[in-house]
């Protein structure tokens, strides 16, 4: 309103232009306005512009096309946001477009750095569930990559060993079992009995696991419920008293949880979240990061070992000296470490 005075009292204070604004209508006022309004806006933008040159620039993928920046950060690269799993089972059209979409915005989002890029992606939610990192990083060159924080120990393209194969990781859609060796023993106990575990999660759809984490969490926590039979019989009965009541909004997920309890995984889902919450916090913060680890490394090696090797990592390769042919993305990032720390 104060827009409007003004620009009145400075265009349109004389008594004539208020009866030729009678004759023709409000068009040419409206217009006026509206070039007011813009050329204002203008100088301001410009201002703001001055003032914050060497400020943070917060925007969406979207909105930054043809924009640069010499530094840039992509955060939350998870595979839950890029590309965005939007239908109902949490997965996305691998044969159709929406991929091929999501992995170009995901370039331009890199290509809008002139000098230096950080990707970063979250590794556990709030719920103590794992996020797998875009899977758009797999088809980044291990040689191009320098990983830091918590994964700073485990490169993206090193060949891991042992011989537990996990084809996708905890937080995905798949009921694929992680296949081990019998004549091996895995290295990380407490991630086979977590992946065992949370095929009980899977069998949600993915909005809904939170729901149902965050349910056996909070009563795993109390002493009284330390039994997992116990702990089983005390969320039956919370979900009974929460289906009563007319506020709680989840009553589908609750049917669900409900019906599902009486099964061996609901059960054994039960042990593990008790031993979990029995974990003091730091040895549980080491696990995590073990675990995070652990999945990444495994799906590293699935993805990388079955696609053909890049045209640049040929071409790097020949730069450095080698004359073997890799047979995969996998082994020639391990010859590229190889040759580099000759």
């Amino acid at each position: 309103m104060d827009d409007v005075s003004d620009f009145l009292s400075t265009h349109f204070s004389s008594s004539g232009d208020a009866n030729q604004t009678e004759e023709k209508g409000c068009t040419a006022t409206l217009k006026a306005f509206i070039d007011y309004i813009s050329l204002r806006e203008t100088e301001n933008f410009r201002s703001r512009k001055e003032e914050n040159k060497n400020s943070i620039t917060l925007t969406t993928i979207h909105q930054s096309k043809g924009l640069e920046w010499d530094v840039v950060f992509i955060v939350q690269a998870n595979d839950s946001e890029i590309p965005l799993l939007h239908e109902y089972n949490g997965t996305v059209k691998e044969a159709g477009c929406t991929l091929e979409e999501e992995r170009r915005l995901f370039y331009v989002a890199m290509t809008r750095a002139r000098k230096k890029l950080y990707i970063l992606h979250v590794t556990v939610d709030s719920h103590r569930q794992l996020l797998p990192p875009s899977r758009f990083l797999r088809e980044i060159p291990g040689h191009l990559l320098d990983i830091q924080g918590e994964g700073a120990a485990t490169k993206y393209h090193e060949q891991p060993s042992g011989d537990i194969s996990f084809d996708h990781a905890e937080g995905e859609t798949s009921t694929e079992k992680p296949i081990v060796n019998q004549n091996e023993t895995s290295p990380y106990p407490e991630l086979m009995q977590s992946c065992l575990a949370n095929d009980f999660l899977k069998r949600f759809e993915i909005d809904d696991r939170a729901v149902v984490s965050h349910i056996f969490h909070h009563w795993a926590k109390r002493q009284a419920f330390q039994i997992p039979k116990r702990l089983l019989d005390k969320i039956k009965f919370v979900i009974d008293e929460r289906l009563r009541g007319k506020g709680y909004k989840r009553k589908d997920v609750l049917c669900k949880l409900k019906s599902l309890l009486s099964d061996d995984e609901a059960l054994g889902y039960a042990e593990y979240v008790i031993k979990w919450e029995q974990i003091p916090i730091d040895k549980r913060s080491h696990l995590m990061r073990e675990r995070q680890e652990h999945f990444q490394k495994q799906r590293i090696e699935n993805s990388m070992g079955s696609s053909e090797p890049t045209p640049k990592q040929i071409s790097y390769l020949r730069s450095l000296g080698c004359t073997i042919t890799p047979t995969s993305r996998l082994h020639a990032s391990n010859l590229i470490e190889k040759y580099k720390s000759l």
